[in-house]
């Protein structure tokens, strides 16, 4: 344990505590891991050294829900890029059932419009309202790079 603490520049009560920060998530996480593999001791063991319960244990050590220092503007960049690179424009579609372009931000309904413009403008606008100008500026980047997909 103490050296995962070094090596993440975090104290034991850190790793046996309550926290959910990032940093000390994935200490524990090593932590518990190599106790597993090195010291073979059992996850009952391992959840009463770090006052957690052995399916918390089985979790950590198993993978686990993956922590990432990718932010949610890079994730949104990426996938406006993929979009692009496909010649669509990420969150706006053609409904042919209902003859309209659809926007939409995840599962937030913007709203249904006669043209793709229309949309792309509404959900750029919903996207400063919503997260910022700095994720609608990225988005924009990359819807420039491609050309919007005609109605079929």
């Amino acid at each position: 344990m103490l050296a995962c603490a070094a090596k993440y520049g975090v104290t034991i009560d850190d790793m046996v505590g309550r926290s959910r920060r990032v940093i000390h998530v994935r200490a524990r996480r090593e932590a518990m891991t190599r106790i597993r593999q090195e010291l073979r001791y059992s996850f009952p063991q391992i959840g009463r050294l770090f006052n957690r319960d052995h399916a918390s244990v089985i979790y950590a050590t198993r993978g686990g829900r993956p922590t990432s220092d990718v932010t949610p503007e890079q994730r949104w960049a990426r996938a406006a890029a993929k979009a692009a690179a496909e010649g669509r424009v990420l969150g706006v579609q053609f409904r042919p059932d209902r003859d309209r372009w659809v926007a939409q931000i995840g599962d937030l309904y913007i709203g249904s419009f006669k043209t793709a413009a229309e949309a792309i403008t509404a959900r750029r606008e919903a996207e400063e309202r919503v997260w910022g100008r700095a994720v609608g500026a990225l988005i924009s980047a990359a819807e420039a790079a491609a050309p919007v997909a005609a109605q079929p």
